[in-house]
Formats: C-alpha cells, structure tokens, sequence
C-alpha cells in the first residue's frame, strides 16, 4: 500500500485539503518572488508539509483535472494569504502567478483570455523560500504542461495533485533527487525535490508520452 504523504493545505479543489474553503484572504506583493528574487540563491529551504494522496496514473490525473494546457510563466507573481475568517489570522501562504496560455488539451477558458492565474504551493518571504512537499515554482522562459481546476470562490486555478500537476517541458529526461539542501541554489534548477521521486518520474513519463506527441 502506497503511504499518505504530505501536501500542501489549500489545495481542496482536489480532495486534498480545506485551505480554499476560506472565504476571506488578503494579497500582498511578494518582493522577493519576481524573477530578479530568484536569482538570490543564497536564501535557505524550508519544506513544508501536510498529508495528502498519490496519483499513481495519467487517467487520475486527467480525471482530476478540468483544464489541462501549455504554457509558460510571465513573470508576474504575488504572494497569497489565506486568513482564517473569524480571526483574521494567516493560515496558509502561497503565491499567485500569471500564466500565458499555449496550447489548451482539455476544457476552455473563460473569454478565451490568453493568460490565467494559478496558485502554487511555494513562496519566498523574509529571504526564505518556503516549498510545500518539495513544490518548485514555475520559472520564466520554460513551457510546462499544467493540470489545473479551478479554485473555489475565485477566478484562479489550482494545479491538480500540487507538484504532480505540473510538468517542465524542457526534458524528458527523469527528475534527480537532491540529496541534500540548505539554500536555494541546491533546488532552483529542479522541477521537483520532494520524497516521492520514483512515482514523480513513473507519472511525468506517461504525461509526457502522451502529451508530447499531440
């Protein structure tokens, strides 16, 4: 039997958390999360976690998923804090970032917009990077290929199964595990440093088999 692992808490939208319940949620500029941020890779790792479920094949993932394209990362980012409503306390953070829209393999957007939002479970503040589950942040200039649903009460989409619906189009070749890291320098250049690498890579392989040849 598969273990539970750990993912990140606002992802509700796909079973695996509670987080997008909250109604009320604050946005603020994420000084550190632009793509001049990311070439500070003195700054330290922490890896966050909650449980959550393995997809263990493409026909759950796409089942999962109500909206499946290409596209890149333009480089707008903010951070996103979600608030517990009655206290106005942070319970979560995240980041919202703005995705240009490639090609679409499955569902429609809204007005046919050519770019849309997405929350990822990753952020940099006070010169840290926080990654939930080992969830790298999409970088500029890659494609990717995105399994998203939308968020609840919001215009946003949520990327489905967290880092397992999110795929850099820039090789095929199977995601190395770092051994060990303490700044992001050890992590930048990977899509992926998590726990599960072998069933990242047996997923990533038929996500690729079949969407690289459309």
């Amino acid at each position: 039997m598969k273990k539970r692992l750990l993912l990140f808490s606002f992802s509700i939208i796909v079973g695996l958390s509670l987080i997008l319940l909250i109604n009320h949620f604050s946005e603020s500029k994420n000084d550190i999360s632009t793509a001049e941020g990311l070439q500070k890779n003195e700054f330290p790792v922490i890896m966050s976690s909650v449980e959550y479920f393995l997809i263990e094949d493409i026909n759950t993932l796409e089942e999962r998923s109500t909206l499946i394209i290409q596209g890149s990362f333009t480089g707008n980012r903010s951070q996103k804090n979600w608030k517990e409503s009655s206290t106005s306390e942070v319970i979560a953070r995240g980041s919202k970032s703005e995705i240009k829209v490639g090609k679409i393999y499955k569902g429609a957007i809204e007005n046919n917009s050519s770019t849309i939002s997405i929350y990822e479970p990753a952020y940099f503040e006070n010169s840290t990077f926080v990654s939930i589950a080992g969830y790298n942040l999409l970088i500029e200039k890659e494609d990717y290929l995105l399994f998203l649903r939308p968020a609840n009460n919001d215009d946003t989409y949520v990327i489905v199964g967290m880092y397992q619906g999110k795929y850099n189009l820039s090789s095929s070749d199977a995601v190395k595990s770092v051994q060990s890291f303490k700044t992001y320098a050890d992590v930048r250049d990977t899509e992926y440093f998590g726990e599960n690498m072998e069933d990242y890579n047996k997923l990533k392989s038929q996500v690729l088999e079949k969407y690289l040849q459309k």
